[in-house]
């Protein structure tokens, strides 16, 4: 087992020809835990969610507007005359089974599940900002049964319209019973799969994932979708709105190929849309399809492959550019050139040596950081508060057949116990190369150079 230490020295002895480069501790290149096919296969079916973007909200990080201290976010929840939340069958009109259950200890996917959901959301931008970013939330607790089928909103001509109306039928539905003047953020939970997970192409009918921008609002009113550039709603004043809205699944789960289940997580996209709600800068590969494949910056970032790491749900950090960019990391300068050694202590923290800025030319510069794989060093993803001490984010079973508290049924809101993610080396799963798939740890980490 390889150790790191708490905190590496870098010497600038030499600078390397110009452009942006990244360089990991390891030499090989990292694969994916999951067989190399079914990561092709996610990769191809998953652009469209990658290659999102609130270039408004960009343009504003690059000019040094920093991200909000706090979010506020509503959460809905809808579902359709064919396709049900789990937990719904036969309680609404259409009599339909319920998709394919996601979590097995969850008797319904209702505004408990989804509480638990986004409170896994919350923990992770608490530890990747430095403490510098609380996610508040808000699950109303009625589901929208929609009279449209899936296939209405996913299988739409032009991607993205069929979401703005979903938005626009829930938020009137809603209109009444929340007061959306007091949240900043929407986001929308519906019933299914994100199509991003659709590896087979099998099901038209599903809806991407994705963040509209009030770029898309105003794009959509320019297609005669709507009828202004926001969703109208009480409390506003006249000529303004709703017009950032995050639409989300409830599941990523589908499509098992051979060995592979098709059990992908939900949390990686979550944290992916709300880091492009705060300005993240979707780092991933652009290039037509056909054409090479790079994934961007990979594995190395959230908001690059990184949001399916250890199959989506052990999301890394941020890269540090994004970070900074957000106002998360404050880099000291180093001079291109300067001899000597300088401390990096691992990322995730708000501590002054978490990143360190060299200024090449006034037009360019490099961040390195320090990303630490398995800081404990027990070749084991662990968290803060894992309760039964099985190593999985669920819950402590009071009623547990094993007697130590692993869940064995269904999570009882009035004896069982959430565990959090807090404390949780997200970095864990980020290399997924050779010599981790041989058990041997610690391959990604080290220092990385943007």
């Amino acid at each position: 087992m390889r150790v790191f230490p708490a905190a590496v020295l870098f010497a600038l002895y030499l600078m390397l020809g110009s452009g942006l480069v990244m360089a990991a501790g390891s030499a090989d290149f990292p694969r994916p835990a999951a067989d190399g096919s079914i990561i092709k296969l996610l990769n191809e079916s998953s652009a469209p969610l990658r290659n999102d973007a609130a270039r408004g909200l960009q343009s504003r990080r690059l000019s040094g507007e920093k991200a909000p201290a706090s979010l506020n976010a509503i959460v809905m929840m809808c579902d359709f005359s064919d396709s049900l939340m789990l937990g719904r069958h036969g309680q609404v009109p259409g009599d339909f089974p319920p998709p394919m259950q996601t979590d097995r200890h969850f008797a319904d996917h209702d505004s408990l599940f989804f509480d638990h959901m986004l409170l896994k959301v919350a923990d992770y931008f608490t530890a990747v900002s430095g403490d510098r970013l609380t996610v508040n939330y808000t699950v109303h607790p009625r589901t929208i049964n929609l009279p449209e089928a899936m296939g209405f909103y996913g299988n739409h001509p032009d991607k993205g319209e069929q979401s703005l109306l979903m938005a626009a039928q829930v938020v009137d539905s809603l209109g009444a019973e929340i007061d959306f003047t007091a949240f900043d953020t929407v986001v929308l939970m519906h019933a299914g799969a994100g199509e991003e997970t659709d590896i087979l192409g099998n099901s038209p009918e599903q809806i991407f994932s994705t963040y509209l921008d009030p770029g898309d609002f105003e794009a959509a009113v320019e297609d005669s979708v709507l009828e202004q550039p926001y969703l109208p709603a009480p409390g506003f004043a006249p000529g303004t709105g709703i017009n950032r809205v995050m639409i989300l699944p409830e599941t990523e789960q589908q499509d098992p190929v051979g060995n592979f289940g098709g059990g992908f997580g939900s949390l990686g996209v979550y944290c992916f849309e709300f880091g492009l709600h705060l300005g993240m800068l979707s780092l991933t590969d652009f290039t037509p399809s056909g054409r090479p494949d790079s994934q961007g910056i990979g594995q190395y970032g959230l908001m690059g492959f990184g949001l399916f790491v250890g199959l989506g749900l052990i999301p890394p950090q941020p890269c540090a550019y994004n970070k900074m960019l957000m106002g998360w990391i404050d880099p000291y300068e180093v001079e291109a050139g300067e001899l000597g050694g300088h401390m990096l202590v691992p990322a995730g923290t708000d501590d002054p040596l978490a990143c360190a800025r060299v200024n090449i030319t006034g037009q360019e510069f490099w961040l390195l950081e320090y990303r630490l794989q398995d800081p404990n060093g027990d070749r084991r993803y662990t968290f803060g508060d894992d309760k039964n001490g099985n190593g999985l984010p669920d819950f402590w079973d009071a009623d547990s057949d094993s007697g130590d508290g692993t869940p064995t049924g269904l999570f009882d809101p009035e004896t069982d116990l959430l565990e959090r993610v807090i404390d949780a080396e997200w970095d864990f799963a980020m290399s997924e190369n050779s010599k981790r798939l041989l058990g041997e740890l610690g391959w990604g980490s080290g220092v990385y150079v943007w």
